[in-house]
Parts: C-alpha cells; sequence; structure tokens
C-alpha cells in the first residue's frame, strides 16, 4: 500500500470507505501507528483531501 501522502491511494481509500467504514479503518490504522497520522486519515476519509 503506497504512503497515504500520495494522493492516487488515498482518494482510492477515500472513495472506498465513507462513513463507519472509514472510521473503521482509521481505528485499525491507530493500532499500528502514530495518533497524528491516524487523525489525517480520519480527516481525508471524510473531506476527502490532503492538505
Amino acid at each position: 500500500m503506497k504512503s497515504l501522502k500520495e494522493p492516487d491511494a488515498t482518494a482510492e481509500i477515500t472513495i472506498a470507505l465513507r462513513g463507519r467504514d472509514a472510521w473503521r479503518m482509521v481505528r485499525f490504522l491507530m493500532k499500528g501507528k502514530k495518533r497524528d497520522e491516524a487523525i489525517d486519515t480520519l480527516e481525508t476519509a471524510v473531506f476527502g483531501t490532503i492538505e
């Protein structure tokens, strides 16, 4: 899986996952990654953009 900082990979993830699915993904990521990165993932899933 590509880095979440790569827009193409993130776009595919956010298109596939919305709402509860996105939140489940973030909870999964929080188990193995830094909290800030998991929060960025949630924001990306909700808003569909990367700052």
